[in-house]
């Protein structure tokens, strides 16, 4: 047997054999150490770069986007553009998330010319897990060519501005199908396009790109520092119909932000850009079609730093919309008026409040054939995240007032949910159980049967009642299919509903439905509804809202809610 002395001697000579392994097979850190400082900061500069580069893999259009991106899901908005395509659909588009990294894009339609909105209907939302910071898409816009194409521009960039942005466009041949096709999105160049492109008299299209000249935030700071030379308010044109894009010419506005810039063709030929600045609008002008331009001045009118939206009308006047109640003052984001120019901008008559709220901002909007004008606004973006149309004609502008047969304001796009679905089904709103008396309801999809434990819920599935509030047992439930639910009342009454809320179970909630029909959270304690092949579904605890319905008043609702009378 060996002896202690020879096991310790083993034990030594692996320890020390190991010390030469670690020795010879140096760590990740040791190629840094042997860097020098100017190395070093190369690296982490091409990482940053790599990082950036992640927003040139190409976004996908999401066309089938509920119920993920459905109302009672969105909880802010940011407007970003309307269009009319030929057949008088109405597309708007706004920025969910945040004005910020975790912004996304989101578009509904409109067949009856505004008055109502589809759910959202198409999504652009590039989030990753699996990416080291955000990748966002947060500036954009439709628009509607001379052919009849919709063109749905946005950019993507990681984190909120990564030095570059990019700027991709989708173009739709159909946009007033049933099923509008979106081909694959196209990358054009560098920056965002935030305003629609300008259809010169010359069939020329000049498309303002903006290409923020200031570095990118946090982390990408030092991402893409070769393309400062091109960064400002740029002029792309395109002589083909859009087929085919180049770089005209650039204005860099001094105390620059970001740029949202727009032209008007003046009557004269010059072509007037107008910008957003760090002190307000300001404005520069081309003789050449905007290879050249002059040196950045200020309007006539007075604008804080925020969007503004100018376009010339098929009467040959210029519309303004701005804010303020006179058109050289205004009180920041509040107050958004309508104004025309019979004299290429020097002056201005009309002032048509649209909306004379704060918290107000972000016009958009087009001319209808017919001569109506449209113009799409956002309030408060992260509390209300209200998307807003105002409707109406040249002659309200004029006259400070709506008086046209179809004029209207504050006519609602989109409203997210999310905050007031919470609140809706939050303790602190609930109310004492309305005990009765019962409606009297009748359906054509179901059957009424007996509200009590181990009944059958839902016609095509499995589930049966695990428990029951005491004050229900006994009453009488819509027996249907899991997804939908219908009934009319016939008399007066109290109904129920059993649903999962939003914060049990984000995927099958229909809070948002219950809160628009009128519906309010029952002061009872959550309960384990569905016995699944006796198992309890922890996840199907719900919670009971109550209204008292009216004789002939529909009750309708999609997935996971159970009807009780």
């Amino acid at each position: 047997m060996p002896t202690r002395q020879a096991f310790l001697s083993a034990i030594v000579l692996c320890v020390f054999s190991g010390s030469l392994l670690s020795a010879a097979e140096p760590g990740p850190e040791a190629r840094f150490a042997a860097m020098t400082p100017d190395k070093v900061r190369a690296y982490e500069r091409d990482l940053a770069q790599r990082i950036a580069d992640l927003s040139l893999i190409p976004p996908t259009i999401n066309t089938n986007p509920l119920p993920k991106y459905d109302y009672d899901r969105l909880d802010y908005g940011m407007t970003i553009g309307l269009a009319r395509t030929p057949g008088g659909r109405l597309w708007a588009l706004w920025v969910g998330g945040e004005d910020g990294p975790k912004a996304f894009m989101v578009a509904a339609t409109s067949d009856d010319d505004g008055e109502t909105w589809s759910k959202p209907r198409l999504v652009v939302d590039s989030h990753s897990p699996a990416l080291p910071i955000p990748r966002s898409v947060i500036v954009g816009n439709f628009w509607t060519d001379p052919l009849g194409r919709l063109w749905f521009f946005f950019d993507q960039t990681m984190n909120h501005f990564d030095g570059r942005q990019g700027v991709w466009v989708s173009i739709c041949e159909n946009p007033d199908a049933d099923t509008p096709v979106w081909p694959a999105p196209k990358r054009l160049w560098h920056g965002a396009v935030l305003n629609k492109p300008t259809v010169l008299s010359n069939g020329e299209w000049l498309l303002p790109i903006e290409f923020p000249n200031f570095p990118g935030f946090g982390l990408m700071r030092h991402a893409n520092e070769d393309l400062e030379p091109l960064r400002g308010a740029n002029v792309f044109v395109s002589d083909d119909q859009g087929r085919t894009w180049s770089r005209r010419g650039c204005v860099r506005f001094p105390k620059p932000c970001w740029d949202e810039q727009m032209f008007v063709e003046l009557e004269d030929g010059r072509i007037w850009m107008l910008a957003r600045t760090r002190d307000g609008t300001m404005q520069s002008f081309s003789a050449d079609g905007g290879r050249t331009w002059t040196e950045p001045s200020f309007p006539t009118f007075k604008h804080p730093v925020a969007r503004f939206h100018i376009r010339r009308l098929a009467s040959g006047r210029i519309l303004l919309v701005k804010h303020g109640e006179t058109i050289d003052a205004h009180e920041g984001r509040s107050k958004l008026t309508a104004w025309l120019s019979e004299d290429e901008g020097q002056t201005w008559q009309g002032g048509l409040m649209l909306d004379e709220r704060t918290g107000i901002s972000y016009p958009d909007g087009f001319q209808a054939p017919d001569g109506t004008l449209y113009i799409s606004y956002d309030r408060n973006r992260a509390t209300d995240g209200e998307i807003l149309m105002a409707r109406f004609t040249e002659a309200d502008i004029l006259g400070g007032r709506i008086t046209g047969p179809r004029s209207k304001l504050r006519m609602l796009i989109s409203r997210p949910l999310k905050n007031e679905v919470l609140r809706f089904e939050s303790d602190a709103a609930a109310q004492p159980l309305v005990t009765g008396p019962a409606a009297e309801l009748e359906t054509a999809d179901g059957e009424i049967r007996t509200l009590e434990k181990g009944a059958k819920i839902y016609s095509n599935r499995v589930y049966t009642f695990h428990d029951l509030p005491a004050a229900l047992e006994g009453r009488r439930f819509v027996h249907s299919e899991i997804d939908h639910t219908e009934a009319v009342c016939v008399r007066e009454g109290v109904v129920y509903v059993f649903t999962p809320t939003s914060v049990r179970n984000k995927d099958v909630t229909i809070g948002a439905e219950l809160m628009q029909q009128g519906f309010v959270k029952a002061a009872l304690l959550e309960f384990v509804y569905a016995l699944v092949d006796g198992q309890a579904r922890t996840h199907e605890t719900c919670s009971v809202f109550q209204k008292i319905v009216q004789p002939g008043e529909t009750i309708r609702f999609g997935r996971w809610g159970v009807l009780a009378f």
